[in-house]
């Protein structure tokens, strides 16, 4: 279990690491620690046990110039 904070690049074990989030929320519920998400590279909102979270080393930016491109946003 690593410490996860609002900011951090993530993605959850128990789904195979699919979806890369950003934490925008970290909570406690109990005695879980919760982190709330969105979806980097899909729209996507989910929240997860801190147990369930990996820290992910892929720069946002290497996602956002493909999708810029498909959502013909592209910067020329």
């Amino acid at each position: 279990m690593c410490d996860i904070k609002v900011g951090d690049i993530v993605c959850r074990k128990s789904y195979g690491s699919d979806v890369i989030f950003k934490v925008v929320a970290v909570k406690e519920e109990g005695s879980q620690v919760i982190a709330d998400l969105k979806g980097i590279n899909c729209r996507l909102m989910a929240d997860a046990p801190r147990e369930d979270l990996e820290l992910h080393e892929v720069h946002v930016e290497m996602h956002r110039g493909p999708l810029r491109k498909l959502a013909g946003r592209a910067k020329k």
